[in-house]
């Protein structure tokens, strides 16, 4: 018996049981239903989100702080304003052309920030993955599984893959993609990161410049179309480009 189905059973007893001259009471019953009948499907919907924090009650339910937090209607316009004031004035990407037609629709957790993919193509996911391992061998930079996702998904470090110390570690995860859905995380220069949301390739991260996250780190949607890709592989360019000025 699921979930759904105890309800529909157990729910008419219990409001039947109830003292009818005590609606305060009734309320809370049904209220107190409903809300863990919706808790415990949307955790499980979250538990199959790949990467991100382990996957428990604590962290679910700070996901869905996060998102009411920093993930309110506004904040990529303010996100964008702020970094276009930024000291770094650097800008790599130069004008990208507006993303066309309707915005993917984000996952309803703050973290692992996902979104629905519109036309998802492993093909693409493959060419964005040998995009990130010819970065590290023409940079020479360390190429691993993505800490910050839990070991979920190629990802590229701001460090040299030589290096005597070449463990990777959270801050130097820089730009990684997300095998689910196809988008990828990226640090850009701010002025780079507000021209991607402003046009529409992206969103920023939820906790970007909080602690060792960039202020430019964003999420970017995955690509529909050929054209579309040539797009986000020139948006990790940058990332890389930007991962150079902050090597260890």
């Amino acid at each position: 018996m699921n979930v759904l189905d105890f309800v529909r059973i157990h729910a008419p007893l219990l409001v039947d049981r109830l003292d009818s001259t005590r609606p305060r009471s009734l309320l809370l019953a049904v209220g107190g239903t409903l809300f863990s009948v919706w808790a415990i499907r949307d955790f499980l919907r979250w538990r199959r989100v790949d990467g991100g924090l382990p996957h428990n009650p604590v962290t679910w339910v700070f996901s869905h702080a996060v998102n009411l937090i920093f993930n309110r209607s506004g904040v990529t316009a303010r996100f964008v304003r702020k970094l276009e004031t930024d000291k770094d004035e650097t800008r790599l990407l130069g004008a990208l052309p507006p993303r066309e037609g309707p915005l993917p629709t984000l996952q309803p957790w703050g973290l692992p920030q996902r979104h629905i993919p519109q036309l998802y193509s492993s093909k693409m996911l493959d060419v964005i993955t040998q995009h990130i391992t010819a970065a590290a061998s023409k940079h020479n930079l360390l190429l691993a599984t993505s800490v910050r996702e839990g070991h979920q998904g190629l990802a590229l470090y701001s460090q040299r893959a030589n290096s005597l110390v070449a463990k990777p570690d959270l801050e130097s995860d820089r730009l990684h993609v997300h095998p689910g859905d196809g988008s990828v995380h990226v640090s850009l220069h701010p002025r780079d990161a507000a021209e991607v949301c402003e046009k529409g390739w992206g969103v920023p991260f939820p906790l970007a410049g909080i602690w060792v996250l960039d202020p430019g780190l964003v999420f970017v949607y995955a690509p529909r179309n050929d054209e579309e890709l040539q797009t986000v592989l020139r948006i990790m360019d940058a990332g890389v480009e930007f991962m150079l000025t902050k090597m260890k």
